[in-house]
């Protein structure tokens, strides 16, 4: 499309002064033209050159080819335009009725035309005029199918088009409401040909990346790729009930987060994570795992061993907290993440690079790396759900068999093998390294970096510190609520040595973990940890995420339930979430995540401690960090 639909008139003299080369003018595809018009084109295009690469008059012109003077000029006038990608028409002004110029209707519509006459450019117009509409428009059309293809019907889209006209502040005598078939023909031209322009959009970007990934990392920790996957297992978790008698509870879903460096194929890092889908603080810790030093499980399994030849790249000093450049990742909503984008581009430093959706070859040595771990490892251990649903594994494994939960495999067992199967990897020879062992390779390459190391700085190397998120934040003051205070999450957080009434209207810095906000930190302006701040009991007395906390408090308040007198937060969610004596495995499963434990009394080890001091997280940070 021309950005300047209004042509100068061509100068053969100017042309040649300008010293144009003709070989570097936008050319024709002939096969993408109509065969009806092709040999037209080609004429045309041959006429051209004729009459600009030599001193042939317009008729010498006329004569050789057939192109009229008018054409000639018509032609040679519209190769001159440039178009809203910054090229010029060139050669493409051969192709007959061809247009370059958009139409931008100036005339109001009108309010009596009903039959169609006088509609042309009515629905640009409406779109310029209602940028809101046009963006929603651009969604509509990015996913939009005909119904042969699987989309919905067309009434449906049309319907809801006419409703967001409304919405916009279209009236009932304005174009497309006041038609009686309110625009459907100009709606459904603009989603094809807009749904045309994304895939070919989409398929250039591919072809970019392509081209890019000609030029693949060149040593280790230049790009690692980062996704996660769903174990095909069935877990359960083992807790102590209060007359001290194991008790299992099935677990709904696991997932295993993998930091993978795309030179060596070598696993830096992993984290477990439980629930439907993983969150960004599952992402988190994977990440933080892969720079921190490995530490191994807690053995729990007789006969479990390492493999001499495998491990991690962090359990060597030179290679902890050692930092990528890039960082490849798919779009879920997870990687998306405000926090996790704050701690990837201010305490780690590297750039990310979110692939095209639904391309998973975009990060194919993760994908590679994931079915390598179904093969050797989910799809072989007692309580896999299986590769499909005829199975034998599924039938022994079925809710109806009383005995199913003492098969399958801990959460402790768990974490064990997992940790057993991707250091042992690490260790192997590898097909897509020439036989090197990704761990043997890593190491080779960072002995031969002359470079200095980026590693993290100190004052994130804690897990507290480096899963810290920081929250700007007013203090209030009532006599009623008894001083001063922050709102968080729906409760009052207060400190009486550190909150005073004078602070009313201060704005102040805290610092909370999503998995733990039974407390949060104070920070002044400078980074100076002032203390920890509080919630009234029971909120204060059993670690909880901030997650289960905002669930608790919009059913508190739409009064679905009420605490009991000296009831704990996990005995209250259970209560809420379960019916009778039995729990599901969902509920069982948001009670471990989100709380830390399961049974109505949990173990000692569950319970909150008041802190006095912080244990985890220095007295000063700096202000960069915390804001």
């Amino acid at each position: 499309m021309a950005s300047n639909p209004e042509r100068k008139r061509f100068s053969k003299s100017s042309f040649k002064n300008g010293a144009t080369n003709l070989d570097e003018w936008p050319t024709v595809d002939a096969s993408l033209v109509s065969p009806s018009r092709r040999k037209e084109t080609q004429q045309r295009i041959s006429a051209m050159r004729f009459y600009l690469e030599t001193d042939a008059s317009v008729d010498e012109v006329e004569d050789k080819w057939g192109v009229s003077r008018s054409t000639l000029f018509h032609m040679l006038e519209m190769s001159m335009q440039t178009l809203d990608d910054g090229s010029i028409v060139g050669f493409r002004a051969a192709i007959p009725y061809a247009r370059f110029s958009i139409y931008n209707r100036s005339k109001p519509a009108s309010d009596t035309s009903l039959n169609g006459a006088g509609c042309a450019g009515l629905f640009s117009q409406l779109r310029i005029s209602h940028p809101e509409l046009q963006e929603w428009l651009d969604s509509h059309a990015k996913v939009y199918r005909p119904r042969k293809k699987g989309g919905p019907y067309f009434a449906e889209i049309h319907e809801a088009f006419l409703q967001q006209c409304k919405i916009v502040g279209i009236r009932e005598d304005q174009y497309p409401l006041n038609r009686k078939v309110g625009g459907v023909g100009a709606l459904r031209s603009y989603l094809i040909d807009r749904q045309k322009f994304f895939q070919a959009e989409a398929e250039k970007n591919s072809k970019a990346r392509m081209e890019r990934d000609l030029f693949p990392p060149m040593s280790p920790l230049d790009e690692v790729q980062l996704d996660g996957h769903n174990l095909d297992v069935s877990l359960v978790v083992s807790e102590k009930d209060a007359y001290g008698q194991d008790v299992l509870y099935e677990i709904l879903r696991v997932w295993i987060i993998v930091v993978i460096d795309s030179f060596t194929r070598c696993v830096l890092g992993y984290s477990i994570a439980l629930g439907h889908t993983y969150d960004h603080i599952d992402l988190l810790q994977a990440i933080f795992n892969s720079l921190a030093p490995h530490r191994q499980p807690t053995s729990i399994i007789d006969g479990a061993k390492y493999s001499h030849d495998g491990g991690f790249p962090s359990e060597s000093p030179d290679t902890a907290w050692r930092t990528w450049l890039s960082l490849k990742l798919d779009n879920a909503m997870a990687h998306k993440a405000r926090h996790v984008q704050e701690v990837l581009s201010t305490r780690i430093g590297c750039l990310c690079d979110f692939g095209p959706p639904h391309e998973p070859n975009d990060r194919a040595i993760i994908e590679r790396f994931f079915e390598y771990l179904i093969q050797h490892f989910s799809h072989r251990i007692v309580g896999s759900t299986g590769s499909n649903t005829l199975d034998e594994i599924r039938r022994r494994l079925s809710p109806t068999n009383p005995d199913r939960l003492k098969l399958l495999i801990t959460l402790e067992e768990l974490r064990e093998v997992v940790d057993i199967v991707i250091s042992d990897y690490n260790g192997r020879p590898h097909s897509g390294i020439q036989g090197h062992a990704p761990l043997e390779l890593f190491n080779a390459g960072m002995s031969n970096d002359a470079l200095p190391p980026d590693k993290i700085v100190e004052e994130v190397r804690r897990e507290s510190e480096f899963m810290m998120e920081f929250r700007r934040i007013r203090v209030k003051s009532s006599a009623q609520y008894g001083g001063a205070y922050v709102n968080f999450c729906y409760l009052k957080y207060r400190n009486s040595n550190v909150l005073r009434s004078d602070s009313s209207g201060v704005e102040v810095t805290i610092g909370f973990l999503r998995r733990d906000i039974s407390s949060i930190l104070l920070f002044d302006d400078d980074g100076s940890m002032l203390g920890i701040l509080t919630p009234p009991s029971p909120w204060c007395d059993h670690p909880h995420s901030l997650t289960l906390q905002a669930e608790m408090q919009k059913a508190l308040r739409a009064g679905q339930f009420e605490f009991e007198r000296g009831e704990s937060i996990l005995h209250a969610y259970r209560r809420h979430k379960s019916t009778g004596s039995n729990i599901s495995r969902k509920t069982a499963t948001s009670l471990f995540k989100h709380a830390g434990g399961i049974s109505d009394d949990p173990s000692p080890c569950n319970k909150k401690e008041q802190p006095t001091a912080p244990i985890s997280v220095p007295r000063k940070l700096t202000k960069g960090f915390i804001i």
